[in-house]
């Protein structure tokens, strides 16, 4: 993303979670709107290790069933 200055408007970029122009600088607009990120992010890398735990043990159980019903049949 360039931040140069282009036309009228002064170089800035934007706060990622509320989209309010902000300073080159600056990462967020807020102390707020840092703190909603950083919260999205923690409930997303929540998210991602509970779908790999989901998948594993499903991949597990069905592994597991497998070699039950090939001892059995």
């Amino acid at each position: 993303m360039s931040l140069k200055a282009s036309g009228s408007a002064p170089a800035h970029k934007h706060c990622p979670v509320c989209g309010i122009s902000i300073a080159p600088t600056k990462d967020y607009c807020s102390d707020a709107c840092r703190d909603m990120d950083e919260e999205a992010q923690r409930k997303m890398k929540n998210y991602r290790r509970l779908t790999l735990f989901l998948m594993v043990g499903a991949l597990a159980v069905l592994i597991a069933l497998s070699f039950i019903l090939r001892v059995h049949g």
